[in-house]
């Protein structure tokens, strides 16, 4: 991942769109075929991402499904929803779905493979208005390890305050556990000058959920193993062993790629 993007500020870097600040997460995604790229280079079939994906995406489909036998008709909101991975597997849990995000190209390329969701470029920060205020369930995917630290709290906030109710969900994942194998990546990192791996703890993600007035309800990990062990001969018995993990609560610290589902937190009876 950390290669992808690299790739795409040397691009830029010679010719591309002029960013206002380099290390700017959403100017990166500024560059015309930034979706495709994404797709082939991230999420390419066999990669550690699309291994991981594919253990998430019948988890996000247990709890869509649940939460819509629940509740009827779902409004729903993919925040940062870039090739629309997310939510062209939750919107027939929907019966109103909408993407939002920054990059007129990631919602070019999202496009193409959503069916009846409403798509929207846009900086919702400096745009409130720009999308509605009442979703049953929000999903934000990739997003809040790969921004600022001063983003993830404005935008945290800003999707906290566009739940609809007590019992609605905010759902999105931290694909770098400060807890998991990814540690030694950093350790690694640094010993060779190139400076840590982008890593959040547990700690670090309740302080920022619970700063908004939300609360974690359930967490769910996955994929233990340093990255390029699943490129081995050894890689189909790991990914297997991943398979199993899933199930088990204890690995869920260890884990590299964890989901949150949040909820509003109660309020104290007066």
């Amino acid at each position: 991942m950390a290669r992808f993007f690299g790739r795409l500020q040397s691009r830029a870097a010679r010719g591309g769109p002029r960013w206002r600040r380099a290390s700017s997460y959403a100017d990166l995604h500024q560059v015309t075929d930034v979706g495709v790229r994404y797709d082939r280079d991230v999420y390419a079939p066999g990669t550690y991402d699309d291994h991981v994906w594919s253990l998430q995406r019948p988890h996000l489909e247990v709890l869509l499904s649940d939460f819509q036998a629940r509740h009827g008709r779902v409004k729903y909101l993919d925040f940062a929803c870039g090739t629309g991975r997310i939510i062209s597997v939750a919107e027939r849990f929907a019966a109103e779905s909408t993407g939002v995000d920054i990059s007129p190209f990631m919602i070019e390329r999202a496009a193409t493979r959503v069916s009846r969701s409403r798509l929207v470029v846009a900086n919702v920060l400096a745009d409130p208005a720009s999308i509605d205020d009442d979703y049953d369930v929000i999903t934000a995917f990739r997003f809040f390890l790969n921004t600022e630290p001063e983003m993830r709290v404005a935008v945290m906030a800003s999707l906290a305050g566009r739940l609809r109710g007590d019992d609605s969900l905010l759902v999105f994942n931290i694909h770098g556990n400060a807890t998991s194998s990814l540690a030694l990546t950093s350790i690694y990192r640094r010993l060779r000058g190139w400076g840590p791996a982008w890593l959040m703890s547990h700690r670090e993600v309740r302080g920022l959920v619970e700063g908004s007035g939300l609360t974690i309800v359930d967490r769910m990990g996955f994929g233990l193993w340093p990255k390029r062990l699943y490129r081995t001969p050894i890689g189909p018995m790991i990914r297997a062993i991943d398979r199993w993990a899933v199930r088990n609560r204890l690995l869920r610290p260890i884990s590299q790629d964890v989901i949150y589902v949040c909820r509003r937190r109660a309020r104290a009876a007066p």
